[in-house]
């Protein structure tokens, strides 16, 4: 056994000792519990059998792949986080901190933007891009559109063209 593992089952006993002393301290259990977590992971990086934990701009750069590819549907954020495999407030700020938004923002920036290549690329009209680019409606949609743009879909379109 390592100097370092010897050295958490040291402090593994002391901390049992001190929570059996007096049980009703969560705090003793929370920081007992910490500590046995610890200790089993760090045996399991020495054996060589840790689970691989992406990169935290590793996990940014696979969660915006995921909501680029469903801009043509709104993504709740269970659902990424679910995919992800981590909890939504983890991803939250990991995300912030290294995208400089929340993952909502994103998809919502990708899904506007697929929607003006759409507005200014085809005739559609403005009520099938919005329904095709995940928009309960397309009254929404446009709320949406200024807010993100400061035109409404026409006002793009008729500035897009010549």
């Amino acid at each position: 056994m390592s100097h370092e593992l010897t050295s958490q089952v040291n402090h593994l006993v002391g901390l049992k000792r001190k929570f059996e002393a007096d049980a009703t301290n969560p705090l003793l259990g929370a920081a007992l519990r910490s500590a046995v977590c610890a200790a089993i992971l760090d045996a399991a990086v020495a054996l060589g059998n840790a689970p691989s934990t992406p990169r935290p701009q590793a996990l940014v750069d696979a969660a915006k792949q995921f909501l680029e590819e469903h801009t043509h549907e709104p993504v709740r954020m269970s659902e990424l986080s679910k995919h992800m495999g981590f909890g939504r407030s983890y991803l939250f700020s990991i995300f912030r901190s290294l995208a400089g938004m929340t993952p909502n923002d994103f998809h919502l920036r990708v899904r506007i933007k697929r929607a003006q290549t759409r507005l200014s690329d085809s005739d559609e009209s403005i009520t099938a891009i919005a329904m095709d680019t995940g928009f309960s409606s397309s009254q929404y949609f446009s709320t949406v559109f200024r807010k993100q743009t400061g035109q409404t879909p026409a006002e793009f379109r008729a500035a897009a063209r010549p």
